[in-house]
């Protein structure tokens, strides 16, 4: 018996000892100098697309997601972007020294320019095209094959040969970048590739030198734009936007936001959090009963940092997910994923500390159903201050709105109507002062069910047609036995 348990201990050990040396082999996610950077990744594009860029002569259509997955099949990087969309090109690159010559067009900052994850991603993505074709020279008006400058092509199908695949060098189109020019939505990539570049000119001043005290600084938030409300027994400010001076707006990535207690900072969704992306708003609470005489002074600290996350690496072995179809897709494998893994804040901007201070009076808005006097909810309010501009701007709960404003005049109106409503009382005009609470109710009435006649009116004429026929034949049925008495 006692040899038998040592013959399973010894199995067990060996068993161990085996799975250890297998599991401890070289993997596949091997470093490429950075301990976090797989060797080899597959990517897929989703087939759902995005279109941001959209013009009445071309539309810039892309996956809404690019996912980078491991050997085993694991998620790797959701937010993976695309190098080269040119298959033929991606081969040829596969020689290392040309691909030694693109890593300096992705060691850079692509900054977050939306909170949504799949418009990011589609806007970045754009960037980085467009920021490769002008640090290799190629200019806004032509397309290039093998260096033979082509002028822009006259539709979005010229730029796809037979078997759907990008013909040109250039990672976006002559008439892709006209759109991008002209497009509403375009002006995110102009206006970020502008910062990338005075960014970039700013790091060769004598200042930008200066790595021991470089001095940048974040732009005073302007406070009298800041309005207050009171939400779940919370006073808050409405949403704070910090902002950089533009030459090196583009290192301002994340802040963080302090503030003393019985403060608190909260995003957009009022979850309570004190770090935030350059692009989000935060906002400053306060317990409303630690409130004295309308009178409230809100004091808060914003650090900028410098996160250098924004690095993307290219992986120039990458093995690729070959899907059925994959190569009729305008997206060749080419990847850049972001695997740079943690990096130290660099809080080199200077603290900005902001002081606003309010002494004023509240206006409590009830909108109502004038019938009963209940709240009603999906009413949008909005207030004016004596200037005609907007302080603030909500849409109602079953609840009333009371917002605390500095003395002056301010006229509340019901800019959007509550559903199957229709408005009585739809403003009205308020004078804050010091200290003071003001009242401003806003009537609507029910909307009248009544009913759908138009089907009656098709059958008016038949119905007065069958009436004039059966009248006829009763007054000839009457004739007739009148005839008939006389007759007997």
């Amino acid at each position: 018996m006692k040899k038998k348990a040592a013959l399973i201990i010894t199995s067990v050990f060996i068993l161990v000892v085996a799975v250890t040396l297998f599991v401890a082999k070289p993997s596949y996610s091997s470093p490429i100098g950075n301990p976090s950077c797989p060797t080899t990744l597959e990517v897929e594009a989703s087939d759902e697309e995005i279109t941001l860029i959209k013009t009445d002569y071309e539309e810039i259509s892309l996956p809404k997601e690019i996912n980078t997955y491991n050997r085993n099949g694991s998620l790797y990087d959701s937010e993976g972007l695309l190098l080269n969309r040119n298959t033929t090109k991606y081969n040829e690159l596969k020689e290392q020294a040309k691909f030694d010559n693109l890593t300096d067009y992705i060691s850079m900052f692509i900054p977050d320019v939306s909170t949504d994850p799949y418009e990011n991603r589609y806007y970045r993505q754009l960037i980085l095209w467009f920021y490769m074709d002008m640090m290799n020279g190629m200019d806004l008006e032509h397309n290039y094959i093998d260096g033979e400058e082509l002028p822009m092509e006259s539709n979005s199908s010229e730029k796809y040969d037979s078997y759907g695949n990008y013909i040109f060098d250039n990672a976006l189109s002559a008439l892709e970048k006209k759109a991008i020019l002209e497009s509403e939505n375009g002006k995110i990539v102009v206006d970020t590739l502008d910062k990338i570049f005075n960014y970039f000119e700013w790091l060769e001043t004598e200042e930008g030198q200066n790595t021991t005290d470089p001095k940048l600084y974040l732009n005073e938030i302007d406070t009298s734009k800041i309005t207050l409300s009171i939400e779940d027994s919370y006073l808050e400010t409405s949403l704070i936007y910090p902002t950089s001076v533009d030459d090196y707006a583009i290192g301002f990535t994340h802040y963080k936001v302090k503030v003393d207690s019985p403060f608190r900072v909260v995003d957009e969704d009022g979850n309570e959090r004190t770090e935030f992306k350059s692009m989000e708003g935060f906002r400053v609470q306060i317990p409303a009963d630690q409130v004295n005489d309308n009178k409230v002074k809100f004091d808060f600290t914003v650090q900028g940092i410098t996160r250098d996350q924004q690095t993307f690496v290219y992986f120039p072995m990458m093995e690729v997910k070959k899907e059925p179809g994959y190569y009729t897709s305008p997206l060749p494998p080419g990847t850049v994923v972001n695997c740079n893994g943690d990096y130290e804040d660099v809080e080199t901007y200077q603290p900005l500390h902001t002081t606003y201070e309010v002494s004023g009076g509240t206006i409590t808005v009830n909108v109502i159903d004038a019938a009963t006097h209940e709240s009603i909810s999906g009413a949008e309010v909005t207030i004016y201050n004596s200037a005609g501009n907007i302080v603030f701007r909500k849409t109602t709960a079953a609840k009333v709105l009371t917002v605390m404003l500095p003395p002056g005049e301010y006229v509340v109106k019901q800019t959007v109507t509550p559903p199957n409503y229709e408005p009585i009382t739809i403003q009205q005009r308020v004078e804050v002062t010091s200290g003071s609470s003001e009242t401003a109710v806003l009537e609507n009435t029910p909307l009248v069910n009544v009913p759908d006649t138009s089907m009656t009116a098709k059958y008016i004429p038949v119905v007065g047609f069958a009436t004039l026929i059966i009248g006829i034949l009763i007054l000839g049925f009457i004739i007739k036995n009148k005839n008939t008495k006389k007759e007997h």
